[in-house]
């Protein structure tokens, strides 16, 4: 999750069994470690019964982690907040779980091998290595978009830069055969969306009256994004 700082971004803990049925602990508490290591409580809401909302208050920036832990039964969740300056984080920009959505054997435990559906600390690459090329995604998708970005672009832009971000730690941890035909398609799906979120932005008011062309975007994403690895050049 990216935030600026000074926010206090409401995050859900939805608990749930095999059916989908809410699950009710006795207890759910919550802490936030600061960048600096420090870590302390944070208040818990119970939104309904499963659902726990807490709102940590990011004082600085870098990255944040908030940890739920829940009693009877046992669970714990963690979710990594990356704080920037004040104004610089876009309202539309992918949580982890959308990019673990499009590369889901990279959300393995590495100590479980069991996908999280998710970065942490415990998968590999890191919840922290990726909201780096998350970062940098919206940012690619900002400028292929244009400025501005109109809320009603925002579900396409936030659908794209999560496809960048995921191509992108295909490129960054190639370890296996399939990363070729992997990344391929994540870039080729990426681009597309691409153009489709500058088109509904074009269309709703925003970006740039002449918008770059099809060919353009090409051009840009291979600007922002390094090219495959030798040995993996199609």
């Amino acid at each position: 999750m990216l935030a600026d700082v000074g926010d206090t971004p409401a995050v859900t803990w939805k608990l749930r069994d095999d059916d989908e049925a809410p699950i009710v602990p006795s207890t759910v508490t919550a802490t936030l470690r600061a960048p600096d290591g420090a870590v302390e409580s944070t208040p818990v809401n119970t939104v309904t019964a499963g659902d726990y909302t807490a709102a940590p208050y990011l004082a600085t920036a870098g990255d944040w982690l908030l940890t739920f832990t829940s009693v009877d039964p046992a669970d714990v969740m963690e979710v990594a907040i990356a704080a920037l300056p004040a104004g610089s984080a876009e309202p539309w920009a992918p949580e982890l779980r959308s990019v673990g959505s499009h590369i889901p054997s990279r959300t393995r435990s590495v100590t479980t091998n069991e996908p999280r559906g998710t970065f942490d600390d415990d998968t590999n690459p890191t919840g922290e290595s990726v909201y780096g090329l998350i970062r940098s995604a919206v940012a690619a998708v900002s400028g292929m978009v244009g400025s501005p970005i109109v809320e009603g672009a925002y579900r396409q832009c936030s659908a794209a830069a999560a496809l960048w971000a995921a191509y992108w730690v295909e490129l960054s941890f190639p370890d296996r055969d399939a990363n070729v035909s992997v990344y391929a398609q994540l870039r080729a799906d990426a681009i597309l969306l691409t153009e489709n979120a500058r088109a509904v932005n074009v269309g709703a008011g925003g970006g740039t009256v002449d918008p770059p062309g099809e060919d353009d975007v090409v051009e840009l994403s291979s600007y922002c994004f390094p090219a495959a690895p030798r040995e993996y050049v199609l």
